[in-house]
């Protein structure tokens, strides 16, 4: 286990040691245990972000191999737009 040294100023400093209190009930490394989640709920954000950008990027293109598919075909979806409308 490593030893990092922070500065906070006195409000995080306060809430840090406020939440691991009540978190934890003063315990023995409970700041550490408080910051240790802080930093998994970071990570897991920044995951989260990470695949909603590869899920947009493989949106992109589909979209962009249906519009060049739709183009090689030389034809439209649709014939007449009342095909759209078909009762």
């Amino acid at each position: 286990m490593g030893n990092v040294f922070i500065s906070l100023d006195e409000n995080h400093e306060e809430l840090l040691r406020k939440l691991a209190q009540e978190e934890y009930g003063g315990k023995k490394g409970s700041i550490s245990l408080i910051m240790q989640r802080a930093l998994d709920v970071l990570k897991q954000k920044q995951e989260n972000v990470q695949k909603r950008l590869e899920a947009r990027q493989k949106l992109l293109l589909r979209i962009k191999n249906a519009r060049k598919l739709n183009m090689l075909k030389n034809k439209k979806a649709y014939e007449s737009r009342d095909e759209l409308y078909e009762r």
